[in-house]
């Protein structure tokens, strides 16, 4: 008797063959679904590695940034510690003599006893604190329509009637200065570019910060410079347009001459 009840106890533990032929149909299932997520993750994944993506070959990054893409050399590139997508805008340097980046093995920021060492780094060949060449940072450089772009050139062109400052024209600009040393310098609104400065001062150094609206590239660039390059702005815009012109991979404007003092009508 009690064999025989240990045999039925654990005859009702064991799966009977229909038992074993769900267990094998569900287990299908699962591994059929996990497939064709695994697949669809891959799938919306593609687009994505497609636009932002490394190119080894030619040791550059391939963006696409709102809808264009450009391909920026590797020794251009330098990401913004406030961005964490690298390709949501370009951002770069460059020496504004020969639109070359810095080169490699010279420290950024340069040594201590260089002055401005940010904008003159430690690099065989270069001047110190001069206006016959210094780095050109480009903070901030987006793609985007007419109405967005100049929307954002209006400040610090429109200031209060009693705010204006001594109006001056200075290197083709017209420029409003005040007594606390700060100077604000733009072209008419609209203009093609549309060009907007504001003297700002960094310590012991003045920095012009720069923004402009190229309607024909319809592209808005927000970049800095040293105070003393003030008469190269246009030759800053030249570089700049030259460089991002010369990554764009979908068509385009073809990039500028920048070997003689720019016009702006010629950008």
């Amino acid at each position: 008797m009690n064999e025989t009840m240990a045999a039925r106890a654990v005859g009702e533990h064991l799966p009977t063959t229909s038992s074993r032929a769900n267990l094998w149909l569900r287990a299908i299932s699962c591994s059929v679904i996990a497939v064709v997520i695994a697949s669809s993750f891959v799938f919306v994944s593609l687009p994505s590695v497609a636009q932002n993506r490394l190119d080894a070959d030619t040791k550059s990054s391939i963006c696409t940034i709102s809808g264009v893409q450009f391909r920026v050399p590797a020794s251009y590139k330098r990401p913004p510690v406030d961005s964490p997508n690298l390709c949501d805008r370009l951002y770069f340097a460059f020496w504004v003599s020969d639109g070359k980046p810095v080169a490699e093995g010279v420290p950024p920021l340069g040594s201590k006893d260089r002055p401005g060492r940010g904008y003159w780094p430690p690099e065989p060949g270069r001047p110190a604190f001069s206006s016959t060449d210094f780095l050109v940072f480009v903070r901030e450089a987006v793609p985007m329509d007419r109405a967005q772009g100049l929307a954002r050139q209006r400040w610090p062109r429109e200031v209060p009637e009693g705010n204006k400052g001594l109006t001056t024209r200075e290197d083709s600009l017209e420029c409003r200065s005040y007594p606390t040393g700060y100077k604000n310098c733009f072209t008419p609104l609209g203009d093609n570019p549309d060009v907007s400065m504001s003297l700002e001062l960094w310590g012991y150094l003045t920095v012009w910060s720069m923004k402009f609206y190229s309607i024909t590239d319809s592209l808005w660039v927000k970049l800095d410079f040293p105070g003393v390059g003030q008469s190269r702005w246009s030759e800053v815009i030249c570089r700049t347009l030259f460089l991002i012109r010369s990554w764009r991979i979908s068509g385009g404007p073809s990039p500028p001459d920048c070997s003689k003092l720019p016009r702006l009508s010629s950008l």
